[in-house]
C-alpha cells in the first residue's frame, strides 16, 4: 500500500523509516542540473522532519543508494506549503513513472534550507551527495556524470605534459587556460584528477562546434560556458529543490 509507515527508529543521527510511494511527474528540471529526482506520491501516514536524508531504494528486487529531500522546496517555491518527497537515486537512469518505490530512510543529513541562488543550491546538493556516499561507504562517487567521447579514456592517462599538449592541439587552449579550467573544476568538489580530465575533455568537446579560434577565459569567454556545462541554465528556472 502506498505511503504506509512500516517501521521507525530514531536517535541523534540515524532514522529507520520504510515508506512506499508511486513515482509521479514533477517539473523535470532537476535532471538539467545533474540531479534527476523521483517524485513520490504518498498517502497519509508518513511524517518525517523536513530535510535531506540518505536512503536505500528498492526497485525490481535491486538495491540502490540515494538522497531524499522532504520539504516545501523554498528556494524557488516560496509560497509552497505542500510537503514533497523527492528521491535522487545514484547511478540510475530509468523511466519509472507510475512505478512504486520502496524507500528505507537511513540517515538524516541536514534540515531544509532556503538558498540565495540556484548555483548555491546545486553546490549544496553536491556536498549532500558526497556526505551520503561516505555514510554508505560508496567508493566511486556518482557526481557529475557526462557522456565521454570515444578515445577520452585513453587520453586521461597521458602524462601531464602530453595531456596539456593534447588539449592545446585538439582544442586550442594553452597551459594557462588549461590550469584555470582545471582549478575551476577542482573548486566544484571534483578532487580526482582523472575525473577532472574526463570532465575537462567533455566540456571542450561540448563547445567545439561554436568556437573557431583559440579560447579565452573571462567575462564573455569560458566562465559562463563552464557554469552552464556544470549547472545547466539554472538561474531563473524552477527546479526540484533540496
Amino acid at each position: 500500500m502506498t505511503g504506509i509507515l512500516i517501521e521507525e527508529k530514531n536517535d541523534s543521527t540515524l532514522t529507520k523509516t520504510r515508506i512506499l510511494g508511486k513515482v509521479i511527474r514533477g517539473n523535470q528540471i532537476g535532471r538539467t542540473i545533474g540531479f534527476p529526482t523521483a517524485n513520490l506520491l504518498l498517502n497519509e501516514g508518513v511524517f518525517l522532519q523536513k530535510g535531506v536524508y540518505g536512503v536505500h531504494v528498492f526497485y525490481q528486487n535491486q538495491l540502490y543508494y540515494g538522497l531524499m529531500n522532504v520539504g516545501v522546496r523554498p528556494t524557488v517555491n516560496k509560497e509552497e506549503i505542500n510537503i514533497h518527497y523527492e528521491v535522487h537515486i545514484f547511478d540510475f537512469d530509468q523511466m519509472i513513472y507510475d512505478e512504486e518505490l520502496d524507500v528505507e530512510v537511513c540517515y538524516f543529513v541536514r534540515e531544509e534550507q532556503l538558498f540565495s541562488s540556484m548555483k548555491n543550491l546545486v553546490l549544496q546538493i553536491r556536498k549532500d551527495v558526497e556526505t551520503v556516499q561516505r555514510m554508505f561507504n560508496i567508493v566511486q562517487p556518482a557526481i557529475v556524470k557526462k557522456e565521454i567521447k570515444p578515445g577520452s579514456e585513453e587520453y586521461i592517462h597521458l602524462t601531464d605534459l602530453a595531456f596539456i599538449q593534447l588539449c592545446d592541439d585538439k582544442h586550442g587552449i594553452n597551459r594557462g587556460v588549461y590550469n584555470t579550467i582545471d582549478t575551476w573544476i577542482y573548486k566544484q568538489g571534483i578532487k580526482n584528477i582523472l575525473e577532472r580530465r574526463r570532465l575537462l575533455l567533455t566540456f571542450l568537446e561540448s563547445i567545439k562546434d561554436c568556437e573557431n579560434s583559440r579560447k579565452k577565459f573571462g567575462p564573455g569567454g569560458l566562465t559562463p560556458k563552464l557554469e552552464e556545462f556544470f549547472y545547466g541554465n539554472v538561474e531563473g528556472k524552477a527546479a526540484s529543490n533540496f
